[in-house]
């Protein structure tokens, strides 16, 4: 049986739909949020629709657009909606690891630009950012709002060295001044690199309305719907075609079953349910796989295990931090903003000897060698 017929790309979008809408018309209970990914098609097909809105309520006033000059009205939205109004919009709440590397490509995206555009900003600049926005997400995201717009200022204020708002994670934030000039940590200057704060502080605001804010304030995430995916994938392998078969429903349904049971459980009532004798090898085999499961959760939950995952993005980091020093040292950096120490002072200076110049400059081919 053939239940969708659009493309690949909106399955999700419409699965959500029909999903939403069957909750209340056929189960009787309402969907009140959801957690995705920032997927924009979704949330444009799962709310109600403009036209129906403002025909049911004369002073419903159509959502449009910012508008590009003052004084004027902005384009109206596309009326995209499906949702039925008697089903209840639901609130969208944000995976808080995929609005890490939704924050995080900003950051590339802008090193990935001209050299003029992208103001200096280095790889390991982008690294630090998003481990600092991840960190400070995962911290925060129990605590109240005010709370949490506060401790958003974290990520961008620490690389430039302001620790203000850090938490107690931050070691820094501890040290004396006589200490803070010992240790060889890598740290923006604001006077310095005023042109790159500058451009980071711009893709922080996006991020940090309340109402971005409100989208992680909460415990979940859809780790679980990945590992679902998985555990799919083992019973219907995607290079096999099971699709309007029996077989894919059934395949389905015991990925399920086993992901919410367990083994044991669920092997053990389907052949009770069947009338099936269920020898002591058997139960015992199922009952091995649950215990070895809960282990490597366990296991993985670990402070230390979790250090040793990071260990490699730390690796990762400093061998980017060293590569940035080392082009400012060669002067193949770019602009001026990239004249600040990393972890020491590194000043640029003239490499022709002798040089009369009286301003500084890198190489020979500067205007200002004499």
């Amino acid at each position: 049986m053939q239940n969708y017929d659009g493309s690949s790309k909106g399955m999700e979008a419409h699965a959500a739909l029909e999903l939403t809408i069957e909750a209340k018309l056929r189960r009787g209970f309402i969907v009140g949020c959801i957690v995705a990914d920032d997927d924009s098609s979704m949330k444009a097909l799962v709310r109600h629709s403009y036209t129906e809105r403002q025909a049911n309520d004369p002073n419903y006033k159509w959502p449009r657009l910012r508008p590009k000059k003052p004084g004027t009205l902005g384009s109206k939205l596309r009326d995209t909606g499906k949702l039925p109004l008697e089903v209840p919009k639901p609130t969208w709440l944000a995976d808080p690891t995929h609005r890490t590397k939704v924050v995080a490509s900003r950051f590339f995206g802008l090193k990935s630009k001209g050299k003029k555009e992208s103001c200096g900003i280095g790889a390991a600049d982008c690294l630090r950012l998003k481990l600092y926005w991840g960190f400070m997400v995962k911290q925060n995201r129990t605590k109240t709002l005010e709370e949490f717009e506060l401790a958003a200022l974290a990520p961008l204020e620490h690389l430039f060295d302001n620790h203000e708002h850090c938490g107690e994670w931050c070691k820094r934030k501890t040290k004396t001044d006589e200490e803070k000039k010992q240790a060889a940590q890598y740290y923006r200057c604001k006077q310095k690199h005023n042109t790159l704060y500058t451009q980071l502080k711009r893709i922080f605001s996006e991020f940090t309305t309340r109402e971005r804010l409100l989208e992680l304030l909460h415990p979940f995430d859809t780790q679980v719907n990945k590992v679902m995916t998985f555990s799919v994938s083992t019973k219907a392998p995607k290079h096999k075609t099971y699709g309007t078969t029996t077989s894919l429903k059934t395949r389905i349904s015991i990925a399920v079953c086993l992901q919410i049971w367990g083994e044991e459980k669920f092997w053990c009532t389907l052949y009770e349910a069947l009338g099936s004798e269920i020898s002591s090898a058997m139960r015992n085999f199922w009952a091995q796989n649950d215990k070895r499961k809960a282990q490597i959760f366990s296991y993985k939950l670990l402070p230390a295990t979790k250090i040793q995952r990071r260990k490699k993005d730390h690796e990762k980091l400093k061998e980017q931090v060293a590569k940035q020093k080392k082009e400012i040292e060669d002067g193949i950096a770019y602009g001026k903003d990239n004249k600040a120490d990393l972890g020491g002072n590194m000043v640029s200076t003239c490499v022709c000897a002798g040089c009369p110049g009286k301003k500084k400059h890198k190489t020979a081919t500067s205007k200002e060698c004499v």
